[in-house]
């Protein structure tokens, strides 16, 4: 199948002149992708290295915290998303003037985003967690943290739509700096700011959330200046007017509103998780930071490779070859099995000593244990539907992805209410990412046998496209 792929690529020039679709290609532009994620997640995760030695109410605080942060910047990826396809779209036909247009009214939309929720989140931090957190400790020291990570949120969402743009031209390596930038500028803020240094005093949950923020700004310059040095504000004409495109607005409004609906109602599914399990006890919330944080690293290559995936099909779909989509992106797919499954397996071979990356507490590490197993064996469920969840996104299906979303957050949300009230077990609690991601798979397999290129559409058969047409 490869060497009948890369034939009828070679019998395309304007295909093979935007991108080669082989194996080694889609590895080529995932691997930035993929470490970019990695490096990025270690914002996070030395949140919960450092604070996990802290204690455990700093460790269930930022894992509360940070997911209602993540609530507000699902918004900017949605969006993003969105002006995704359509650049990679403009980038796949040479349309430059396009290319420009969209990422001006994009930025001009997610700066202006930014602004209003760090507004919000300033003055409404404390409020928010004290309708998700029993625990008043907890309640405290989430609110620190969201008020800090609300400072920078502009930076966040100016980070988001940088990134989307070397997603969009299929220049992913660079993403793997800008993540060298952000870690490094966290591990050492994090180091001074928990705990204090010098004049410096020990800030906790506060300390961790100042340095996340930082580092975004420190991103967001590198990122920028690489922009800059390359020449890309030329020969994708960023540079023009900034003044409010309605006509623009309402197209990335129009695709990029699905997305940010459903990134909503996803990370509100997630707080509702961690909202229930906090109510179990201040423990569970911990061990459930924990395997959060572990998960989030598997995700990573189910991100990349649907992401690099969607990118490329964008491309394809916007140079007319829609009809090399899907063989594409069953390669992706293949290949982010492939990479993901050995770290699959050297985590259930030692548990005690990943868990022990996050926390020096034995009694956390003992009692995470179950759960991670079973957070483990989800994945050989719920890697082909975010694959192709992800996939579908990039290429524009916004409104089926969102109809998606809503029905398999609603299914999951009745679960954990259901789960938590039956039980105070952690790994039976965890069953429910099995169930959501069940019930995803179910949507993106309608979604994939209606689209042109599905071998498996009948002909007849109503045919979806991709939405937020440009051109």
């Amino acid at each position: 199948m490869t060497k009948k792929l890369d034939e009828r690529l070679h019998a395309s020039g304007a295909a093979v002149a935007l991108t080669d679709t082989s194996s080694r290609a889609i590895l080529k532009n995932a691997a930035p992708i993929l470490f970019g994620l990695l490096l990025e997640q270690l914002i996070g995760m030395t949140d919960a290295v450092f604070l996990g030695r802290v204690g455990e109410v700093e460790l269930g605080a930022a894992a509360l915290g940070s997911v209602v942060f993540f609530f507000f910047i699902a918004q900017a990826l949605g969006y993003a998303i969105g002006a995704q396809s359509l650049m990679g779209r403009a980038n796949g036909s040479r349309d430059y003037a396009a290319f420009g247009r969209v990422f001006r009214q994009a930025g001009l939309f997610l700066f202006s985003l930014g602004l209003a929720v760090a507004v919000l989140l300033v003055l409404s931090a404390d409020a928010i967690m004290s309708h998700i957190a029993d625990s008043e400790a907890v309640s405290m020291a989430a609110a620190d943290y969201l008020f800090w990570r609300g400072v920078g949120m502009p930076a966040a969402f100016f980070c988001v739509l940088l990134r989307t743009f070397f997603i969009a031209i299929l220049e992913t390596r660079i993403l793997v700096w800008s993540s060298v930038v952000m870690v490094a500028t966290n591990c050492v803020l994090n180091w001074l700011l928990i705990f204090g240094w010098g004049p410096i005093p020990p800030m906790g949950t506060a300390g961790a959330a100042i340095a996340s923020a930082l580092s975004e700004v420190a991103c967001a310059i590198f990122l920028a200046g690489k922009i800059v040095r390359d020449g890309e504000i030329e020969k994708h004409s960023l540079a023009g007017s900034l003044t409010f495109d309605r006509d623009m607005q309402l197209k990335l409004f129009n695709l990029g509103r699905w997305l940010m609906l459903q990134e909503s109602v996803s990370i509100g599914a997630w707080i509702y998780f961690f909202g229930a399990v906090e109510h179990v006890s201040e423990r569970a919330l911990a061990i459930s930071n924990v395997v959060r944080q572990l998960g989030s690293l598997l995700f990573l290559f189910v991100h990349a490779f649907g992401t690099t995936c969607g990118s490329i099909a964008a491309n394809l779909y916007g140079a007319g070859r829609s009809d090399l989509i899907n063989a594409v992106v069953k390669r992706g797919l293949s290949l982010s099995f492939a990479t993901m499954m050995p770290v699959v397996i050297l985590f259930g071979l030692f548990p005690q000593w990943v868990l022990g990356w996050f926390t020096n507490l034995p009694e956390v590490i003992d009692a995470s244990e179950p759960a991670f197993y079973v957070m483990l064996a989800s994945y050989i469920v719920t890697t082909p539907p975010f694959f192709y969840y992800f996939v579908i996104g990039a290429l524009g299906f916004a409104r089926p992805s969102f109809i998606t979303c809503i029905a398999s957050s609603v299914v999951y949300v009745a679960y954990v209410a259901f789960i938590t009230a039956a039980t105070t077990s952690v790994a039976l609690i965890w069953t429910s990412d099995t169930v959501y991601g069940f019930c995803l798979g179910l949507g993106t397999w309608y979604i994939w046998r209606h689209v042109e290129w599905s071998p498996a559409r009948v002909d007849g058969r109503r045919i979806l496209k991709p939405e937020g047409e440009i051109f």
